[in-house]
């Protein structure tokens, strides 16, 4: 069975080691596991050139684990080839300039975790899963982590 996407409404809040986990995931896992709860979408962009979809987000950052190298057009404070560490904190807080058009982020060296925000809430009662792949199947759980529905779909 391959899995395309996850997608995770509501694994942010509740228990922090879960949440710590759910985010480790969306690293590792970059372009599949996908996060949200009431104001922020959560994912990772692998190396490549990507186009970034406003929506209903205010605000964008984005981080990584290790080292990656990251250009931004399209975007209030843009970037040319600009080498991001984990220690690094110049990257929060950027926005998207028009709702629709070209807005172009360009990985090289490494991941680059996304962090999209909202002003207004989402309304998410429980915690939601939705997987496509060779099949596609919603999930509605307590407060499992991703990781151990992964090893399940897994076995």
């Amino acid at each position: 069975m391959a899995i395309k996407k996850i997608h995770l409404f509501g694994g942010l809040g509740g228990r922090l080691d879960h949440a710590m986990i759910n985010l480790r995931l969306v690293s590792r896992f970059p372009e599949t596991v996908y996060l949200y709860d009431q104001n922020n979408l959560i994912y990772s962009l692998a190396e490549g050139v990507h186009s970034i979809n406003k929506h209903d987000y205010t605000y964008i950052s984005f981080f990584t684990e290790d080292e990656a190298t990251i250009s931004l057009e399209g975007f209030k404070y843009p970037l040319d080839k600009q080498q991001l560490t984990n220690k690094d904190t110049y990257t929060t807080s950027n926005e998207i300039i028009e709702d629709k058009g070209y807005h172009h982020c360009a990985c090289r060296q490494g991941n680059c975790n996304t962090i999209q925000r909202c002003i207004k809430k989402f309304p998410f009662g429980r915690i939601l899963f939705h997987i496509t792949g060779d099949y596609s199947a919603a999930f509605s759980l307590s407060s499992l982590p991703l990781m151990s529905l992964m090893r399940e779909l897994r076995s």
